[in-house]
């Protein structure tokens, strides 16, 4: 018996009342909640259409939008299953609010065209929340002419150079929102770092129908560098993106928007010891936009917003006792500039999961796993309400259990969470359910 199966037998009668919970829990998925994610595969991000209809509003983030957020990510470590296979699908569901769900789904495809050195790519992506809404579905064109493989039957054994060329593009009915980007790549068996230059709505000016245009020589530009490696028990992602100003005009309202962003970021999970791992997530960005009038007549007040979002989150996870016990630490900060005044918003967060034992059969495993999260959250404003008072300093603590309910089919080829959450703070009233989310998880 390994470690991971002693005290099976000792937590016997706990998990058997876990397991006795209704299945009446799942209808309740859909009553309101709120949540924010990391951003996903960032080397795609860009300027679209959506940024330039409103500016950000620190008003939709209450004292547990960041608890929600760590309750509902993705489980870190599903990040090796997708850098390591070719066809991949993962997704995340949760309720915002009667009106609203959080989003984030990812699909990957990957097939060699001919002899490794041509390879095509396929990769979707729709994530959503109170903070953006994204989508991009990339098609790119990977060569790698330099290689020359060597084959032992229809596998290659060597390869002369790492360095490898992308082209990729996204399509949309409305040719002006087409997307393009080019990137240089070194590439290992098992990682790939890409130095990229991205082009969003590159042929808006000549394609569009609308009258809105870029001006000359400040249209939408992306350029960064990205990367990733992994083996079997371990990762590391990093991303470094910087998109110049550009300005957007609108004859049509009269008015100009400009843009900016800066954004960097980790993602890891390392192997410290048997049955022992660090996992954490450091994200960085700050985005700059503006508007102005471009006619005398226009209605629109020239103003500036600002916001720089500082994300981090470290765990640590091992066995005790038979049981899967993970350690967590979060720190989110959000800071708002506008015309309105100035608003930092800082949430602490501790938290844990401990995993009960699995029942095991040979085409499924189902568990039960227990969180708790701590929110000490803090908000300094300088923003004016809509009556013209001042809003007030806020500090609060909330108190969050948390209930998964998780399936394994077919010994990791496809796995999906239920997750449930309770307000600790208001429990034994009307007010205790928070929400919940559904995950799943697949390769082919």
């Amino acid at each position: 018996m390994n470690e991971r199966e002693a005290g099976t037998e000792k937590w016997a009668p706990l998990r058997g009342l876990v397991n006795c919970l209704p299945l009446g829990l799942f209808a309740m998925l859909l009553i309101p909640s709120k949540a924010q994610a990391f951003e996903a595969l960032p080397q795609f991000r860009g300027l679209n259409p959506n940024q330039a209809r409103s500016f950000d509003d620190p008003s939709r983030l209450d004292s547990e939008y960041s608890s929600d957020h760590l309750t509902y990510q993705k489980p870190i470590e599903w990040e090796i299953l997708w850098l390591s296979q070719d066809i991949v699908f993962d997704l995340s569901t949760g309720s915002l609010s009667g009106r609203h769900f959080q989003t984030e789904d990812r699909l990957k495809l990957q097939q060699s065209l001919y002899r490794e050195l041509v390879e095509f790519r396929f990769t979707y992506l729709s994530q959503s929340d109170f903070e953006e809404e994204v989508e991009h579905h990339v098609m790119e064109l990977v060569f790698t002419p330099w290689r020359k493989s060597t084959y032992i039957g229809s596998s290659p054994a060597s390869w002369l150079s790492p360095w490898g060329l992308a082209l990729y593009g996204e399509t949309a009915l409305y040719k002006a929102e087409n997307n393009m980007g080019v990137a240089l790549l070194y590439l290992g068996p098992q990682s790939e770092n890409r130095l990229f230059a991205n082009f969003p709505q590159f042929a808006h000016n000549r394609r569009n129908i609308n009258g809105d245009f870029f001006s000359e020589g400040e249209g939408a530009k992306t350029y960064g560098v990205a990367g990733h490696w992994w083996d079997q028990e371990n990762f590391f992602r990093y991303t470094l993106r910087l998109e110049p100003q550009a300005r957007w005009i609108f004859p049509q309202d009269q008015r100009e928007y400009r843009y900016r962003r800066s954004h960097a970021s980790l993602w890891w999970q390392r192997e410290m010891g048997r049955s022992q791992y660090w996992l954490g997530r450091l994200q960085w960005d700050h985005k700059r936009e503006g508007e102005a009038p471009t006619e005398i007549t226009s209605s629109i007040e020239e103003g500036e917003w600002q916001r720089t979002r500082l994300f981090a989150q470290s765990q640590w996870r091992h066995w005790w006792k038979g049981l899967e016990w993970t350690w967590g630490l979060a720190y989110f900060e959000r800071e708002w500039h506008s015309p309105e005044g100035k608003v930092l918003q800082r949430d602490l967060l501790p938290h844990f999961w401990v995993a009960l034992p699995e029942r095991a059969h040979s085409l499924l495993s189902q568990g039960w796993h227990i969180g708790f999260e701590m929110t000490h959250h803090r908000r300094s404003p300088s923003l004016t309400s809509a009556e013209g008072s001042e809003l007030p300093f806020f500090k609060r603590n909330e108190h969050r259990l948390n209930i998964k309910y998780a399936l394994d089919f077919h010994q990791g080829q496809s796995k999906m969470n239920f997750l449930f959450t309770f307000d600790l703070d208001e429990f034994g009233t009307h007010r205790t359910w928070e929400g919940g989310a559904i995950q799943f998880r697949s390769h082919f």
